[in-house]
């Protein structure tokens, strides 16, 4: 049986290595990795070249009242708050993709009515998906981190203690469980769905609110504050109707779980940078465990409706 779901689950991740899709955002995923990283290289050089110039300036000028390093009161992981919003974007996009393309092929090619003639059980079958599934998303959340704790070693002065290392770490982790939620949404509907197109506009669909939508209105935030991970933080709502919003739409808001979560892990603000990990993880327990409630139900449905799919009664109009 482990045999069976370890061959499902590496034939998985080699035929989604020969999509065009999967490879592209990732890609732009990676890309946009290391972008990030070069981009606040650029930022510190650049500001230091002019503190540094500005000191001999001032110096000159008999100013002995000097302006402190512009960067010392950053942490080193701030560096990397972009990521925040690109694993809620460009993450959760393509996990989407690699849950739906898991089932539908075998659904396009009816391989999947053959398939239980042959000895195989629906549970190693399904089983191998998810696995699959999970190790594509690891394997991209390591090239990510690898990516990041790289340039780590080639920005001057951003260095990581093993502290910071760890909470890059939990980022990364949080990140995995984040993905894969959307990951077996995507599988889920590619099961229920009856043609192709649904099966993938369906997964999008809630993706958008969740990410967009849900944060607007449960907060006020427009859409341009939104994505500005300088200032993604959950304001007060303002009205009887962003209140009521605030209190139906929050449990469901999966982005703002993992903002709420992610940002104190990677120090975006100064309230962070005196928080311990202890702290960080007792402080925001609550919405660590609603990941994991949303990723045990997306698992779930997905399973149900799998080992409630009838292959003879099967139509792919598409």
């Amino acid at each position: 049986m482990f045999e069976q779901i370890l061959i499902v689950a590496a034939n998985e991740i080699r035929v989604l290595m020969r999509e065009k899709t999967f490879l592209l955002l990732l890609s732009v995923f990676l890309a946009m990795t290391l972008f990030s990283v070069l981009i606040g290289w650029s930022t510190k050089t650049t500001v230091l070249g002019i503190y540094n110039a500005s000191l001999i300036l001032l110096k000159q000028s008999g100013v002995t009242h000097l302006p402190s390093n512009p960067f010392i009161m950053i942490p080193a992981l701030a560096l990397f708050r972009n990521m925040i919003i690109y694993v809620f974007l460009i993450g959760a996009l393509t996990s989407v993709v690699i849950g739906h393309s898991s089932f539908i092929r075998e659904r396009k090619s009816r391989v999947v009515q053959l398939l239980f003639t042959k000895p195989i059980s629906k549970t190693c079958f399904i089983a191998g998906k998810i696995v699959g599934i999970l190790a594509a998303l690891l394997l991209i959340i390591f090239a990510v981190f690898f990516i990041s704790l790289l340039s780590s070693f080639f920005i001057p002065g951003q260095l990581l203690t093993q502290q910071e290392i760890i909470r890059l770490s939990l980022f990364y982790l949080l990140s995995l469980i984040y993905m894969l939620i959307f990951a077996m949404i995507g599988l889920l509907f590619a099961i229920v769905l009856p043609t192709e197109s649904l099966a993938l506009l369906a997964p999008i669909i809630i993706w958008v609110a969740v990410t967009f939508i849900f944060p607007e209105l449960t907060t006020g935030q427009n859409p341009v504050a939104l994505l500005n991970p300088t200032n993604i933080t959950q304001t007060a709502p303002q009205g009887a109707f962003f209140t009521l919003m605030h209190s139906v739409l929050t449990p469901f808001s999966i982005e703002q779980h993992y903002t709420g979560l992610a940002q104190p892990l990677l120090e975006t603000q100064k309230q962070f940078t005196s928080l311990s990990i202890a702290e960080i993880i007792a402080q925001n327990s609550g919405l660590g465990i609603s990941l994991f409630v949303y990723l045990i139900l997306a698992i779930a449905l997905s399973l149900y409706t799998f080992y409630h799919y009838a292959v003879t009664r099967d139509k792919m109009y598409e």
